[in-house]
């Protein structure tokens, strides 16, 4: 696997794969197989229907497959290889790439990737914090908030109504 990459700026990196004709035969064999060992046709036993029959009915499917898999492969290589930390997934259109188990499968991307810096002289830096001043009010408040947040209703039979209730009611529309 052929794998490039070129920096675009400090936060962007573009990712050329060219993924060889045999790792892609390889692949849509190992896809083929275990396609073919999981399906059934009828007047044949699971596992053993013609290959020319199982392509003709999954042959796109497998082609999805690989290709996913090969793109997906390629791109944790890439990453590895490169030692790439991307901040995002890139947009990488799978109906552009051509799968052709007689040629090799190009691919092209462009990934954002975290910027890389060197921290200075950092040590020994006075900073002047002003002191956080909380009053009585302010904590009696938070309580309060903390207790209204994680209070249960309670249903009351007899009593008065104050601002503190919540009210459920009943209530029938008669239009006519």
């Amino acid at each position: 696997m052929e794998i490039n990459v070129e920096k675009l700026g400090p936060c962007k990196a573009k990712v050329s794969i060219i993924i060889p004709p045999e790792r892609i035969r390889e692949e849509m064999e190992k896809t083929y197989k275990q396609t073919a060992a999981s399906v059934t046709f009828p007047g044949f036993r699971k596992g053993k229907a013609p290959r020319k029959l199982i392509l003709k009915r999954f042959g796109e499917i497998i082609n999805e497959d690989v290709k996913e898999k090969l793109v997906q492969e390629a791109y944790s290589e890439a990453l590895k290889k490169h030692e790439l930390e991307p901040a995002g997934d890139p947009t990488i259109d799978l109906e552009a790439i051509v799968l052709n188990p007689d040629q090799p499968m190009e691919l092209e991307f462009e990934v954002e990737i975290r910027q890389e810096f060197t921290l200075g002289d950092y040590k020994g830096i006075e900073v002047d914090l002003d002191p956080i001043v909380v009053n009585d009010a302010e904590i009696d408040e938070g309580i309060k908030a903390i207790r209204s947040r994680f209070a249960s209703l309670e249903t009351v039979k007899d009593g008065t109504v104050g601002m503190e209730h919540y009210l459920t009611a009943d209530a029938v529309y008669d239009l006519l």
